[in-house]
């Protein structure tokens, strides 16, 4: 019998990898449960990153810690942004570029 992979193991496969590095090493710091529940990841240029999971939005507060206050959180900066987009697009932004109009990848 297979057994469905788990979620959060996906989240360390088919995602974390495309992520700058430093955003790698907080995504790969947070306990399995989060991981497991985690629907969303934000990241904005000059903001805090912002994770979603289930009904509430967190912000890593340093490795393996979460927050809800956003002031305390790493804010995304112009590497992290450019780094992650170009791993994403295989940097041919010309790939993504319905994504990019609406707003997310």
């Amino acid at each position: 019998m297979i057994y469905p992979e788990p979620v959060e193991n996906r989240i360390q496969q088919q995602i974390v990898p495309y992520l700058s590095s430093p955003l790698r090493s907080l995504l790969s710091s947070l306990p399995v449960g989060y991981l497991r529940n985690l629907e969303e990841i934000r990241l904005r240029l000059g903001r805090p990153l912002l994770l979603k999971i289930g009904d509430e939005d967190y912000s890593v507060k340093e490795p393996g810690r979460l927050t809800r206050s956003c002031g305390e959180g790493y804010v995304v900066g112009k590497e992290d942004v450019q780094r992650t987009v170009a791993a994403i697009s295989e940097s041919s932004l010309y790939a993504l570029e319905e994504e990019l109009k609406r707003g997310f990848i």
